[in-house]
């Protein structure tokens, strides 16, 4: 069966309870594809997925059917365990043996009976960048090969792209599985803090570090959170129409976005009206106080659990990584005073929520930047408008909603409450089933 890469998991998931396509068909035709995205695939385990393949045509033909994600093939960022694969985290600094577990995400999509083909790039600990010193090669964005393809869930963006592999996990600490997502045209959800374990990832910055799913849509990424989260429902959750929910924007963050998002967001929101949802208008915190308090956060626990072994092998780390790190050292001392500042900013975000069911943000500040001529710390310069979501703990959706001047997808956010991650897919879902045209991708 050809054009097997262009088929979303819920396609998919129908053709092979029908048995009019094996397990083993589908993997096959996907690891013919490796080549199609170079330096996505760090660590794959082609072997095993063809073993558990065969395994799961034998099961589907005895009507054994676990569900929808029974035979479907998944990426895994190369900070989760995978049992036999060396957790490099695309680092010089990782340990070179092979996991003797699977991190609990892995396991959990496992026992829905996915595939995993092995593990995928991520920037280096996932704080780095493309530069000239790089240990794994980063792949290219899809969109533009000059351009980067967003961090640090790079491989499993870039993979989804290019039709490498239906779904895959990614991590986010402060935008690292949306900033991709946006970047590449795909889709993917920041959970609420602690929806999905986190036990068997390398961690940047654990109180930050959330696990969750990628995928060409956000129908996808609704069946790989019944799994991932252990709850289901966001799945059957799903509607086209999304009459009487509450959606509001804020109109000092919409200010800080380039004028060519905020043209794409009314364009969404008149969608979002057709659909039946009401617009207001809302009153976060300030972006930057968000901004401060996840940087504090991330570099200074990154620097707590990274900067010893950093110090002691500086020429075992990229420069770009190993100066980002290193800022951390002045956070540290800050760190008792963060994490009292999160907790009044979750408070305060909750409350000028109260009225509304989500809130649509930005994703990015603008196009993906050049791959060539990244300084260190040029991210820290301008405020990041996903941090909001990973400050407050609550579940952020990505949505692709267009194309930039330059040719870029754009996207927004769709955040909604905490432990509300399937209303901020349903909303999502909606969005993309009444604009088919925006999920025209490369591949």
């Amino acid at each position: 069966m050809s054009g097997l890469h262009r088929l979303d998991i819920a396609t998919l998931a129908g053709l092979l309870q029908s048995r009019q396509l094996g397990v083993l068909e589908l993997v096959d035709a996907l690891i013919e594809r490796a080549d199609a995205a170079p330096h996505v695939h760090v660590a794959p385990c082609f072997a095993a997925a063809r073993a558990t393949a065969r395994e799961a045509d034998r099961e589907i033909a005895a009507g054994d059917w676990r569900g929808p994600l029974h035979g479907i093939p998944f990426g895994v960022k190369a900070a989760i365990d995978v049992e036999g694969c060396v957790t490099t985290t695309c680092s010089r600094l990782r340990a070179a043996s092979p996991a003797t577990d699977d991190a609990a995400a892995v396991a959990r999509l496992r026992r829905a009976g996915a595939i995993p083909l092995g593990l995928v790039h991520c920037a280096e600990l996932c704080l780095g960048a493309p530069g000239p010193d790089d240990a794994f090669p980063w792949p290219v964005n899809p969109f533009h090969p000059d351009h980067s393809p967003g961090g640090s869930s790079s491989g499993s963006a870039v993979g989804l792209a290019a039709g490498l592999f239906p779904a895959a996990l990614g991590t986010d600490t402060a935008g690292s599985i949306r900033l991709p997502a946006a970047f590449c045209g795909v889709a993917g959800l920041k959970p609420t803090d602690g929806r999905v374990p986190a036990s068997g990832v390398s961690p940047l910055a654990p109180s930050l570090d959330q696990v969750g799913p990628m995928a060409r849509t956000s129908r996808d990424c609704a069946i790989l959170m019944d799994a991932l989260s252990g709850v289901g429902g966001h799945a059957a959750g799903l509607t086209d129409l999304l009459d009487g929910l509450r959606l509001a924007v804020d109109p000092a963050m919409l200010a800080l976005a380039p004028e060519a998002w905020r043209a794409v967001l009314e364009d969404a929101l008149a969608v979002f009206r057709d659909l039946g949802a009401v617009i207001a208008e809302i009153a976060l915190p300030p972006l930057g106080a968000y901004f401060d308090c996840a940087l504090t956060l991330m570099l200074g626990e990154a620097y707590t659990f990274l900067g010893g072994d950093i110090d002691r092998h500086p020429d075992r780390i990229s420069h770009i990584t190993r100066t980002r790190i290193r800022a951390g050292a002045s956070r540290v001392a800050l760190l008792p005073e963060a994490r009292i500042w999160r907790e009044a900013l979750a408070r305060r975000t909750a409350e000028a929520m109260a009225g509304v069911d989500a809130v649509l943000l930005p994703v990015a500040a603008g196009d993906p930047p050049r791959r060539v001529g990244i300084r260190p710390l040029d991210y820290s310069k301008a405020p990041m408008f996903t941090t909001p979501a990973n400050v407050a703990g609550f579940p952020a959706a990505s949505v692709r909603c267009g194309r930039s001047p330059a040719g870029f997808p754009m996207a927004f956010q769709v955040m909604a409450a905490r432990d509300c991650d399937g209303l901020a897919l349903r909303i999502a879902h909606a969005f993309e089933t009444a604009t088919p045209g925006f999920d025209l991708g490369p591949a």
